[in-house]
């Protein structure tokens, strides 16, 4: 596989489990009693603007990562976050079901026991620097070797493990804040700002190794 090929796979594995991600995310909201407001595939420049099911939707450059929003701006009041509104149980089910959907398309990719086996070991990648090079480079060699299916079960399962972490602006944090999902303390914005420029530099890292092994 040529590497403009390479680039266009991963590209697409990347969007097809943002996408997955965000369709069931706001379905999960609607079924739960929240009302989805806006949705965001990807970071960067927008590439296209839609509506979808009367929701607006920006599909960005870069994949890998999304955003649901159910904050409702009214005008003339502070804006209403329906998700918050919700009851435990169900705001715990809005946050954590789409994460258990991608586990479950990773155990059709790959079977049970191995995608589990993955997703446990995934809680640990952030944290593995030095394992990260032979990682990327073994993903890479999935998608030049034609074995997509594999490539996106051990995406998936990875992305869902490194989104249930114990940190306030993942699905982890989210659950574990719980009780002060309404008004978090001072501390726990304190300790999201530092874990979120941490993860950044984490994410910046892998981006050079995915860069710097497709050149």
């Amino acid at each position: 596989m040529d590497r403009l090929s390479l680039i266009f796979w991963l590209w697409m594995l990347c969007f097809g489990i943002t996408l997955v991600w965000t369709l069931v995310q706001v379905t999960v909201g609607w079924a739960v009693g929240a009302r989805p407001v806006s949705a965001i595939l990807g970071y960067g420049p927008t590439l296209v603007k839609c509506h979808i099911g009367g929701i607006p939707c920006s599909f960005r450059l870069i994949p890998g990562g999304g955003a649901v929003s159910f904050k409702a701006l009214t005008e003339g009041a502070a804006s209403r976050d329906s998700l918050l509104q919700l009851s435990a149980p169900r705001y715990a089910a809005a946050v954590l079901l789409p994460w258990v959907v991608q586990v479950t398309i990773g155990m059709a990719c790959l079977g049970a026991s191995k995608a589990l086996h993955q997703f446990a070991s995934g809680f640990a990648m952030p944290f593995e620097l030095f394992l990260l090079r032979d990682r990327v480079e073994h993903f890479l060699a999935l998608i030049q070797h034609g074995e997509r299916v594999t490539a996106l079960g051990l995406l998936s399962v990875k992305m869902a493990a490194v989104n249930l972490l114990p940190l306030p602006f993942f699905a982890g944090g989210a659950l574990l804040f719980l009780p002060w999902r309404k008004a978090r303390p001072d501390w726990v914005e304190k300790l999201a700002l530092i874990s979120f420029a941490a993860f950044m530099s984490w994410t910046l890292y892998v981006s050079y190794l995915v860069i710097t092994t497709l050149f």
